[in-house]
C-alpha cells in the first residue's frame, strides 16, 4: 500500500523568513538553495522561487555554499 503524501501549507511569513536566510547550497543547474529546518527553497539567480521541498537531508548533488 502506498503512503499518502502529506501536503504542507506555507504562510507568507514562513516564505519571507526563509527567503531572508542566506543561500547555503547550489544545484548543478545553477539554481540556488536555502535549506533550513528540513525545508528547501530552490530559486533562480533572481530569487524567483522555483519550488519548495520538504526533505530530511540536503540532496546528495547539492554543492555547499553560494555559487
Amino acid at each position: 500500500k502506498q503512503r499518502e503524501e502529506e501536503k504542507t501549507a506555507y504562510s507568507l511569513d514562513d516564505i519571507v523568513a526563509q527567503m531572508q536566510k542566506p543561500i547555503n547550497y547550489t544545484q548543478s543547474d545553477g539554481r540556488l538553495v536555502r535549506f533550513y529546518e528540513q525545508r528547501a527553497f530552490i530559486t533562480d539567480k533572481n530569487d524567483v522561487i522555483i519550488t519548495i521541498v520538504d526533505r530530511d537531508t540536503p540532496k546528495a548533488d547539492w554543492k555547499e555554499g553560494e555559487g
